[in-house]
C-alpha cells in the first residue's frame, strides 16, 4: 500500500532445554536432566516498513508470544518469573548510505521492560 509494507505472522513453538528443573521456575537450574521439551508456545505479530525516501526506511515489528502447554513452571515463568507472555516490540531507522551499504538503529522493549531500558543499536551492513 505505497509507502507502506504489512507482513503478518504467526506460529507454533517447540520449547528445547537442557539441564533445566523443571520443579523449579523455569529460569532456575537444578538438578541436571539432560535434554528435555519442558513446553510449548505461540506468536503472532507483524513486520512493517514505512519507506521515507529512497534512502531511509522506518520499521516496527511487534510480536506477542505466550506459553501453550508444558511443565507448571514453563507455562507460568516462560518470559520471565510469573509471566506467561510477552509483547515485544522493535523499531528501526535505517539510511542506505550506497548501493550496498547501510547504516541501521534498533531498539528493543516489550511491557516488562521500558524503551529506555531495553535493547538499543546501530548496525553496519556491507553486502559482498
Amino acid at each position: 500500500m505505497s509507502i507502506f509494507q504489512f507482513y503478518p505472522l504467526a506460529g507454533l513453538g517447540l520449547a528445547v532445554a537442557n539441564n533445566v528443573n523443571e520443579n523449579a521456575t523455569w529460569a532456575d537450574t537444578g538438578s541436571p536432566s539432560g535434554i528435555s521439551f519442558p513446553g510449548v508456545y505461540g506468536l503472532v505479530g507483524m513486520y512493517s516498513k514505512v519507506t521515507i525516501t529512497k534512502k531511509i526506511w522506518f520499521n516496527y515489528n511487534p510480536i506477542w508470544q505466550s506459553s501453550i502447554a508444558g511443565s507448571n513452571g514453563y507455562v507460568h515463568n516462560t518470559y520471565g518469573i510469573g509471566y506467561s507472555s510477552i509483547f515485544t516490540h522493535e523499531v528501526a531507522l535505517s539510511y542506505q548510505v550506497a548501493p550496498k551499504f547501510n547504516v541501521r538503529y534498533f531498539g528493543n522493549w516489550s511491557n516488562h521492560l521500558d524503551f529506555k531500558d531495553g535493547g538499543q543499536r546501530i548496525e553496519f551492513n556491507y553486502q559482498l
